[in-house]
């Protein structure tokens, strides 16, 4: 168990590591667009492990799985 509460970082932790805005993480976490773990009404807190699958699943992603754009037909 003290591995899994060693294991939950915080936003600030989490935008340094990603190299993003903590707004960004906020964000992102208010959406439920990046896993997190809610402790209590507002706590909240990010497993590493969740986190690094989470990447991996995101960069193996390649061009098939984009949403394609709309294309505008021009007259």
């Amino acid at each position: 168990m003290n591995e899994e509460i060693d294991d939950l970082l915080l936003a600030e932790e989490i935008a340094e590591w990603m190299k993003v805005s903590v707004i960004t993480i906020r964000r992102w976490t208010s959406s439920g667009f990046i896993p997190h773990v809610r402790i209590g009404q507002r706590m909240v807190r990010y497993r590493k492990r969740d986190l690094d699958s989470w990447v991996n699943k995101r960069s193996s992603l390649g061009r098939q799985h984009r949403i394609p754009e709309v294309m505008i037909p021009v007259e």
